[in-house]
């Protein structure tokens, strides 16, 4: 996703057909466009009415300057993403702890092979948020 964001659109469906958010109310894909909303806040608020009136799959859209639309993770999708961000930043502690002692000399081991793991988890993590970014 673009750094550079023009505003966000909210879309879901009703009853199986395609809809999206305007003035707070929920109209089907072909009438007016999409009401860009220029804050997250109001375009949770809009989700928020979408979901109360019932539609489903609702999504807040992020709207690059070209008009490309990226889908901002749900709610349960962050929490995912944070557990999973917890697990690796817990894996590259375990393993800073782990060069230290060898470095000290408390603990048998192989340090280069330890710099290589913390490294491999580290570019991996920085690609997935390169990732989560797009």
């Amino acid at each position: 996703m673009t750094s550079e964001i023009k505003g966000y659109v909210v879309r879901g469906f009703l009853d199986g057909a395609a809809v999206y958010a305007i003035e707070k109310e929920w109209v089907y894909e072909g009438g007016d466009p999409p009401e860009r909303y220029a804050t997250i806040d109001a375009a949770a608020a809009a989700l928020e009415c979408m979901v109360a009136t019932g539609c489903t799959d609702v999504r807040v859209f992020a709207v690059a300057p070209d008009g490309t639309e990226t889908p901002l993770p749900t709610y349960e999708e962050a929490l995912t993403q944070g557990a999973e961000d917890s697990r690796r930043l817990g894996e590259i502690q375990v393993l800073a702890y782990q060069l230290d002692a060898v470095l000290r000399g408390t603990m048998g081991g192989d340090a280069l092979d330890i710099v290589g793991q913390i490294s491999a988890r580290t570019l991996l993590a920085g690609a997935r948020a390169e990732e989560s970014a797009t």
